[in-house]
């Protein structure tokens, strides 16, 4: 009989033995795994030293004279390996090219690494190119010069934006919120922000107070948005940002709260307390109302006119005062980067500026030169805009040499406190002599802009029509969505909001997005025809009604497939807009040149090198050089390709026909103006063509009356071609004059102009609305260097079309209509294959590919 004893003796036995052998598979497991990880090792070094002599082999023969197909194919396949092994290499060193937050350490060996590929692209002999692979190479090379001197340059210490590329590496600023807290973001990025901005400190990096109190706005209303609603609840009436931030260094940690959560919280708490107080207070130029103390106010204590922080509290916003901008903030000059001070033997802003400069324009011309072509040409834009009023006038008096003097309802300030009032003009004298600046006014009445008609054009029925369009169904989901439905609450609907209501807003907004979607429907097949390939369709859409107020006028994105324009009717665009900016934003522009990248890449034996270029003197020129093509597509009415002075942007000789809005109407025959046509050009735009038209005169015939009202709809629509062309001329003397302290400025338009100034040059050299140059002259303080990108780019591809066309000895009407059997305006397709097939390039390399391209010297 077995005791108790010898079981355990016997069970100890047991375990032992299978311990000893649990251990000795798991000896035996991790042998193998040794083994096997050394013969993986050794294999990866294997591929590593193949990968390295085809390299070797690969530049050997793209530097060589060969010139053959098959060189040109391997030269290709060389290029592309250097840009993926440029990558490979950084992350060996423990670096990466898209760290947001890269070290002075990184800066250094960064611009080390880069040398040596543009070293290797230089080696590289072009015979071996092919119009595609001259795009690689140079696109591949000014990448990387780009990058060296964003690295170079300090770009950092505005928190720029690695991770876009290098092609889009912004300072962080409120237009993009880019300097709103990141969810993406690791907590070792905002403690390394924080960091560089100490630096930034000791180096005299600081940009104005100005400046620094726009991104603290974003900032707050944006990623604090939850504090902001407690504190207005509250019993407080004041508070101040570090209190409101509340960041506590030795706070612990809520048991509820997971551990990586906590410490990015507490990272970016750190990072906006500091920002809002030593950063903020740092700040030696460009004061503003500089406030010793950043404090919050239910009341508006320092009487704030705009860009106040609002915030939705049960369903109405309320405003929340101390970080809008007050008239100290408006007229306080040199606010611009370029001004920060820096350190003797340093780098200045001017430096910091100019390497944005040259990102965007891709150029190397100075902050001087991009000015001086900026002034000159807004000064000389005004021949063609007078031509055009003049032909207004003609139209709607019915003579050349009388006297127009219209009253218009006129709103001086958008959406600040003074009420609509009735302005008489007098655009044109007795001798028929224009007045230019009275016919941009004209063109600002209230009736020019969705939601901004009198009142009593909203009617019922209207507004019924507006909610039950099934064609808005989409548009109003929209509006839901983004938090619009507020404005037509029974508690909400007759709040004032400017000079109109909440609920003239919401319904501006439907009339809006109608006009949008005709736009749309009269020129998206046409358009496109202009194209070699096909690219998906795009939506259109607005943005969320807490930022409309910072967003601009509009956009396209790229990731939604969609066209943004702002519904606010103080901050969008007039109707007389609507074609030349949507052509910017939709079938023609930004969607055409982003979905054709995305869709039909160029190869080369079978290799892409990918969608890696984004440039946006690319990227906005494309867009402006398409309003352009509009006038010569015949958007506006028949071109005038043959006018004495060359001129491309030069007046359609006739506007009773177009490709544009108007072409409903396909003849000017009686029998071809029908009822439906009739009821068309009475409701487009709500109605406000038809009724200008007859604003002097009177009709008895609504057949002549529709034929009027298309021609005056044509001919503001090309005026705002023009316009928007001038506002483009006008962003490279702005940008430059608030950013760059080496800019020699005129009288009208000073070095370091304040907000205020912009504004007023603005207003004397264009028709733009009050909301437009309010958004527009905010944005290119808050985003130096970017609204220099479109006429840099637009100049480039336009001087190119022009050089393809002598090239092939073609008259620009040839040239744009000619024909191969039944491909149709077949010399532009192959054209612009060329101009997008290889995605956002710098100018330089674009050049290069259509030189190469029509063999033009």
């Amino acid at each position: 009989m077995k005791t108790f004893k010898e079981d355990e003796t016997k069970s100890a036995e047991e375990k032992t033995a299978k311990e000893t052998e649990i251990n000795k598979k798991i000896e035996n497991i991790n042998q193998e795994i040794q083994t096997k990880t050394a013969t993986v090792e050794t294999k990866n070094n294997e591929i590593i030293t193949a990968k390295t002599t085809k390299r070797n082999v690969l530049a050997e023969i793209a530097s060589s004279n060969d010139g053959s197909e098959k060189a040109k194919a391997l030269t290709a396949e060389y290029i592309i390996s250097l840009n993926e092994t440029y990558e490979e290499d950084l992350t060996a060193m423990g670096l990466n090219p898209y760290n947001v937050a890269p070290t002075a350490s990184d800066d250094k060996k960064i611009v080390v690494e880069i040398d040596k590929y543009i070293n290797r692209i230089n080696e590289i002999n072009g015979v071996n190119l092919t119009s595609d692979s001259i795009a690689w190479a140079y696109g591949l090379k000014f990448n990387w010069e780009i990058e060296k001197g964003n690295h170079d340059k300090g770009l950092r210490y505005l928190l720029s934006s690695f991770n876009w590329g290098s092609s889009s590496t912004y300072a962080a600023n409120a237009f993009y919120r880019t300097i709103v807290p990141n969810s993406r973001y690791a907590d070792k990025i905002f403690v390394q922000w924080k960091e560089t901005l100490k630096e930034a400190i000791e180096l005299g990096l600081v940009p104005s107070k100005v400046w620094i109190k726009s991104n603290i706005n974003a900032v707050v209303k944006n990623y604090y948005a939850n504090k902001l609603i407690d504190f207005y609840k509250s019993d407080k009436q004041t508070i101040t940002l570090k209190e409101l931030i509340g960041y506590n260094p030795d706070a612990v940690k809520p048991e509820s709260v997971n551990e990586q959560v906590w410490k990015k919280s507490q990272a970016i708490d750190a990072l906006y307390d500091f920002y809002v107080t030593d950063y903020y207070k740092a700040s030696s130029y460009g004061l503003g109302e500089n406030a010793e103390e950043l404090v919050l106010s239910k009341e508006n204590l320092t009487h704030e006119l705009e860009n106040i922080v609002e915030v939705r509290v049960d369903n109405t916003y309320q405003k929340i005062y101390g970080l809008g901008f007050t008239q100290k903030d408006l007229d306080a000059t040199n606010v611009g980067i370029g001004f920060m001070p820096g350190k003797p033997g340093g780098l200045t802003g001017d430096d910091l500026y100019k390497q944005y400069l040259k990102m965007v324009t891709t150029s190397n011309l100075t902050p001087q030169e991009i000015y001086e072509e900026g002034y000159k040409s807004s000064k000389d834009a005004a021949n063609n805009m007078k031509k055009i009023a003049a032909e207004v006038a003609k139209l709607i008096t019915g003579n050349d040499n009388t006297e127009w003097a219209p009253t218009i309802k006129y709103d001086e300030d958008g959406v600040g406190s003074k009420e609509v009032a009735n302005v008489q003009l007098h655009i044109r004298n007795a001798q028929g002599e224009i007045n230019l600046p009275e016919f941009n006014k004209w063109l600002n009445a209230e009736d020019f802009f969705f939601g901004r008609e009198d009142a009593s054009y909203y009617t019922d029925e209207l507004k019924r029509s507006l909610k039950e369009d099934s064609d808005l169904a989409d548009s109003r989901a929209n509006l839901t969505k983004l938090k619009y439905d507020h404005l037509f609450a029974d508690e909400n609907k007759n709040n004032k909001y400017g000079s109109i209501t909440n609920e003239q807003f919401y319904y501006g907004a439907l009339e809006a997005f109608k006009a949008y979607k005709q736009f749309k429907a009269t020129t998206q097949k046409y358009g496109a025809s202009y194209f070699p390939k096909e690219v998906p369709d795009y939506g259109i859409d607005t943005y969320e009604y807490v930022n409309r107020v910072n967003t601009g006028v509009g956009a396209y994105s790229g990731s939604a497939g969609n066209f943004f324009f702002n519904v606010d009717p103080y901050y969008s665009l007039p109707k007389w807009s609507v074609t030349s900016f949507a052509n910017h934003e939709s079938m023609m522009g930004h969607h055409n040149q982003i979905q054709y990248a995305k869709f039909n890449l160029a190869e080369i034996d079978g290799k892409k090198l990918g969608d890696i270029f984004g440039y946006t003197a690319y990227a906005e020129g494309w867009a402006l050089f398409m309003e352009w093509f509009g006038i010569e597509a015949g958007f506006y009415g028949t071109p005038d390709y043959n006018n004495k002075d060359n001129d491309y942007y030069a007046m359609p000789i006739d506007f009773s026909l177009s490709k544009g809005i108007t072409s409903f109407i396909t003849s000017t025959e009686d029998s071809a103006i029908t009822e439906d046509i009739i009821k068309q050009m009475k409701e487009l735009h709500g109605g406000v063509y038809w009724q200008k038209v007859a604003s002097v005169r009177s009709y008895s015939d609504d057949k002549q009356h529709t034929r009027d009202a298309a021609k005056l709809a044509n001919m503001l629509q090309y005026f705002g071609a023009l316009n928007e062309a001038q506002l483009r001329n006008m962003r490279l003397a702005l940008d430059t004059s608030y950013h760059s302290p080496s800019v020699k400025g005129h009288d009208d338009l000073i070095t370091g102009h304040s907000i205020s100034q912009a504004r007023s040059f603005m207003t004397a050299n264009s028709a733009l609305g009050i909301g437009d140059i309010t958004s527009e002259s905010r944005r290119y303080l808050s985003l130096p260097a970017q609204a220099t990108a479109y006429n840099s780019g637009k100049k480039v591809m336009l001087d190119l079309y022009k050089k393809v066309q002598n090239h092939l000895g073609l008259s620009r009407e040839a040239f744009i209509n000619a024909s191969d059997g039944d491909v149709k305006h077949v010399h532009i397709k192959k054209l612009y294959d060329m101009f997008l097939r290889n995605g956002g390039l710098p100018m330089s390399a674009l050049e290069e590919v259509i030189k190469k391209e029509y063999n033009i010297k």
